[in-house]
């Protein structure tokens, strides 16, 4: 049985998914909450942008 990297823990199957530009293999747990993370830095990435006013790209 594959062990996810993140939890460590022994899974039946690990899905891939990109995060933050990476290909990462995690249980579907750690994935979901990855994703949300991901999703969540990506906010307030914007939130800084649009009150500092930057049109531009990072």
């Amino acid at each position: 049985m594959p062990t996810c990297p993140s939890c460590e823990e022994e899974v039946d199957e690990l899905h891939s998914a990109k995060i933050h530009g990476k290909r990462k293999k995690l249980c579907e747990d750690c994935l979901e909450l990855a994703e949300e993370e991901a999703e969540i830095a990506e906010m307030s990435e914007q939130a800084v942008k649009d009150m500092m006013g930057y049109k531009g790209s990072w």
